[in-house]
């Protein structure tokens, strides 16, 4: 049986990711501010925990922001001159 040649590994895409993380965040930030207009009917039925959901999806959207933006830091510091990188 003959042997296929290898076939060359290609690099990673480098997909910015930070567009998708700051939308996603301010969607959460944007149900909060709307659940917050009927709190007092979320709080009636028991069900004032969407707003602590909301808060918890800002707080994790800062933080993802603020990891991709150091790590793209670190990644431009690393690989000042390598084509493809914003």
């Amino acid at each position: 049986m003959a042997r296929r040649p290898l076939r060359q590994i290609a690099e990673p895409l480098e997909v910015p990711m930070m567009p998708f993380a700051v939308v996603g965040t301010v969607v959460w930030g944007l149900a909060g501010l709307a659940l917050l207009l009927y709190r007092d009917e979320l709080a009636a039925q028991g069900q004032s925990m969407w707003l602590w959901t909301c808060l918890a999806g800002v707080a994790g959207g800062l933080a993802g922001i603020l990891t991709m933006h150091m790590r793209a830091r670190r990644r431009r510091r690393r690989d000042p001159g390598k084509p493809g990188r914003p």
